[in-house]
C-alpha cells in the first residue's frame, strides 16, 4: 500500500535526523576514546590516525547534508527530464505536446525518493560501523589503525571513497528516475510501444543488447523487463508512434488526456503516417549505404594521458588513475601524498569537474591549490591551468 505524502514526508525526515544524530555519537565516541588515552598517559605518538578519523567524521557529514537534500535533487531531476522529455517529442513527432495533469507524480517522485534515502542510509552505516573500536584500540595500545573499506573503493581515501560513491549514487537516482517518468509520461499521452536503445557500450548486459532497436509495448514487457526495470539498468524507451492504420493512441486514463483536444488527436494520426513512411525510406538508405566501421582510433596508454607537471618529483611513480581517464603521481615513500589529474566530464553533476582538473593529497588529506587542507570539494577540485605544485610540502 503506497504511503501518503505526510507519512512519506515523515519518514524521509526521521531518516536525516537519524543520521545527524549518530554523526554527533560518532564524533563523542572518538572524543571519549582520545580521552581515555590521554588518562591513561597512551596518547599515540602520530597525529595522523587523529587527523584520519576526524575525516571519517567529515565524510559523515557529507553523506548527512545529501541526505537533507534529497527531495531537492529528486525534484530537480524530475523538472530535468520535463524538458527533456518535451523537447524529444517534438523532434520525434514536430509537435509541442502538452502533458496532462500527472496525479501519479508527487507519490511516484517521493517513492524514488524514500530508495534514494535508503540506499544513502547503508553508505552510512558502513563507514559508521568501524572506525570507532580501531580508534580507541589504537590510542589506548598503539595497535595499528586500517580504514580500508572493500565496500568502497580499496586503495583511495575514506573521504575520497565516499565523495566518488555519492557522486554515483546521485547519477543512478537521477537516471532511474528518468527511466521511470519516460513510462509515467509516454503512457499518459496514449504512446503504447516504444524502442529500445541500450549505451551501446561493454557495459551492457546481453539480454538488453539483444533487445536494441527492437520495438516493445508497455502492457507487455519483454523477459529482461522494461528499461530501468533491472538495478543498474542505463538502457532508455524511445517514444514510438504507430502507423495511421493502427489505433495506437490508447489513453492509460481518458480524464488525464481530456486536456489534449481532438485537434491534436488528428494532427498526431497525421504525422504518425507521414513519419512511418519517412523512417522506412531512411532505413532503406541507410542499409543501401552501409560500409564497414573503420578501426577505433588507438587511445594512449595507461597512465600516460597527461604530462608530469612541473616541480612534481621525477621519483614519483606514475599510473593510471582509479577511475580512468586520467594520470596519478604516487610519492614512493608515502602512498597517502600524491598528485591525480582527471579529464573533465561535460555531462558532471559538478561544475568543477566538466573541465580537466587535478586532485593532489598530503598524508591523505585533500588541499586546495594554495596547499591547505580543506574538505570543500569545490576548493579540491583545481582546475588543471591553475594548478601549482609545491615540493616544499613534501620535505
Amino acid at each position: 500500500m503506497p504511503l501518503s505524502a505526510a507519512m512519506s514526508d515523515d519518514l524521509q525526515q526521521l531518516r536525516v535526523d537519524h543520521a545527524a544524530l549518530r554523526m554527533q555519537v560518532a564524533l563523542l565516541k572518538l572524543e571519549l576514546a582520545y580521552d581515555r588515552a590521554v588518562k591513561a598517559e597512551a596518547r599515540a605518538a602520530a597525529a595522523d590516525p587523529f587527523e584520519e578519523m576526524l575525516t571519517v567524521s567529515a565524510g559523515l557529514s557529507l553523506i548527512e547534508g545529501v541526505m537533507r537534500g534529497a527531495e531537492n535533487i529528486t525534484q530537480s531531476a524530475a523538472e530535468d527530464h520535463l524538458h527533456n522529455f518535451t523537447q524529444q517529442m517534438r523532434v520525434a513527432f514536430g509537435l509541442h505536446v502538452l502533458l496532462p495533469d500527472e496525479p501519479y507524480l508527487p507519490v511516484f517522485l517521493k517513492q524514488r525518493e524514500i530508495e534514494f534515502l535508503t540506499t544513502l542510509g547503508k553508505i552510512f552505516d558502513r563507514v559508521d560501523s568501524a572506525p570507532w573500536p580501531l580508534a580507541e584500540k589504537h590510542f589506548l595500545h598503539h595497535s595499528p589503525m586500517r580504514l580500508e573499506f572493500k565496500a568502497l573503493t580499496p586503495g583511495q581515501s575514506l573521504f575520497g571513497q565516499i565523495e566518488t560513491r555519492l557522486e554515483s549514487e546521485t547519477l543512478r537516482h537521477a537516471q532511474r528516475l528518468s527511466q521511470g517518468l519516460d513510462r509515467k509520461r509516454q503512457q499518459a499521452i496514449g504512446l503504447r510501444k516504444y524502442v529500445w536503445r541500450t549505451r551501446g557500450d561493454a557495459k551492457v548486459r546481453t539480454a538488453h543488447a539483444a533487445n536494441d532497436g527492437k520495438i516493445f509495448e508497455w502492457r507487455n514487457p519483454p523477459a529482461s523487463g522494461h528499461p530501468g526495470d533491472d538495478f543498474g539498468c542505463r538502457c532508455r524507451a524511445e517514444p514510438l508512434l504507430d502507423g495511421a492504420g493502427d489505433p495506437y493512441f490508447e489513453p492509460v486514463d481518458a480524464v488525464q488526456v481530456a486536456g489534449l483536444g481532438k485537434v491534436i488527436f488528428e494532427i498526431i494520426r497525421r504525422v504518425a503516417a507521414k513519419r512511418a513512411a519517412r523512417e522506412a525510406a531512411e532505413r532503406a538508405a541507410r542499409d543501401a549505404a552501409r560500409k564497414p566501421k573503420p578501426p577505433p582510433p588507438s587511445k594512449p596508454a595507461p597512465g600516460d594521458i597527461f604530462k608530469r607537471p612541473k616541480d612534481v618529483p621525477e621519483n614519483w611513480r606514475q599510473a593510471p588513475s582509479n577511475k580512468g581517464e586520467g594520470t596519478k603521481f604516487v610519492d614512493p615513500k608515502n602512498k597517502n601524498n600524491d598528485v591525480r589529474i582527471q579529464k573533465g566530464n561535460p555531462d558532471s553533476i559538478w561544475e568543477n569537474q566538466r573541465r580537466d582538473y587535478v586532485r593532489w593529497q598530503r598524508n591523505g588529506r585533500y588541499l586546495d591549490k594554495n596547499g591547505k587542507p580543506s574538505v570543500d570539494r569545490a576548493e579540491t577540485h583545481i582546475p588543471l591551468d591553475q594548478f601549482i605544485f609545491k615540493p616544499e610540502l613534501f620535505k
